[in-house]
């Protein structure tokens, strides 16, 4: 079964079980629609691909996008379309104004990569059954995550953050087991982590905040620590109490 694309001959071999579209398209989904309607992953990371219809894919589960265009005009378009959706990743390389909002009951798993400088995007994340959680690149003026109860796993590689803003990300991903930071700002007041077991912090971090971690990290289990200048080191006045009762691991990396 072959399917033209605007101009483009896109076949079922082309697609493959993964479901992979790799070309600078413009989707003609009428035409096409056919050949992805039973697939179960799709992946899209071509610099030019348009969604000019509303779309249905009864079936998808894993969605992987690079967008470099309006993505409410794109990728949203398709995303509403997915009514199953377990695991989307989304790259974003445009610069202008966008209201991101995830509210998918069904996700699980979504990694967020915004590649351009924006002082004017909104993230609202409110998935409420959300397991794993990733955010990189660089943010936007307003990043909220809400109702997130069911959230396992988060990984945070951001810049362009405001402090206030930090707090309410970490507000909103207290509640997790395993957290990933790569850097953030020190003048932060941490929230409790309270089931927080597996903690790693990338990049180089003060004593300060490493302290404030495992005090407010009463179920800590295991801490990888990739760089700690020696010279930024101070001893604790008092031992946090995960450390007298459940922390059995700390691994330091690339010390200097």
């Amino acid at each position: 079964m072959a399917a033209d694309i605007w101009g483009f001959e896109v076949k079922a071999k082309d697609i493959g079980g993964e479901g992979r579209v790799d070309r600078e398209v413009c989707w003609d989904y009428a035409k096409c629609g056919a050949a992805l309607l039973y697939q179960k992953k799709l992946r899209l990371d071509s610099t030019v691909w348009k969604c000019p219809c509303q779309v249905t894919l009864p079936c998808l589960k894993t969605l992987d996008i690079t967008v470099y265009t309006n993505p409410l005009v794109s990728a949203f378009k398709l995303i509403s379309g997915c009514p199953v959706l377990e695991s989307l990743y989304l790259k974003v390389g445009y610069v202008g104004f966008v209201h991101y909002t995830f509210n998918i009951p069904t996700l699980k798993r979504l990694k967020l990569t915004l590649l351009c400088s924006s002082d004017i995007n909104e993230v609202i994340i409110d998935v409420p059954n959300l397991e794993y959680l990733f955010v990189g690149g660089i943010m936007c003026s307003v990043f909220v995550v809400k109702n997130v109860l069911s959230l396992v796993e988060a990984s945070i590689s951001v810049h362009g953050l405001s402090v206030h803003l930090w707090d309410e990300l970490l507000k909103g991903i207290s509640g997790v087991k395993s957290l990933s930071i790569k850097t953030m700002p020190t003048n932060l007041l941490l929230p409790i982590f309270p089931n927080m077991e597996h903690l790693e912090l990338k990049s180089l971090w003060s004593s300060t905040l490493i302290l404030e971690f495992l005090e407010n990290s009463p179920k800590l289990k295991h801490l990888h620590i990739n760089k700690l200048a020696a010279s930024c080191w101070i001893e604790p006045v008092l031992v946090p109490a995960c450390m007298l009762t459940n922390l059995t691991t700390i691994k330091f990396s690339n010390c200097q």
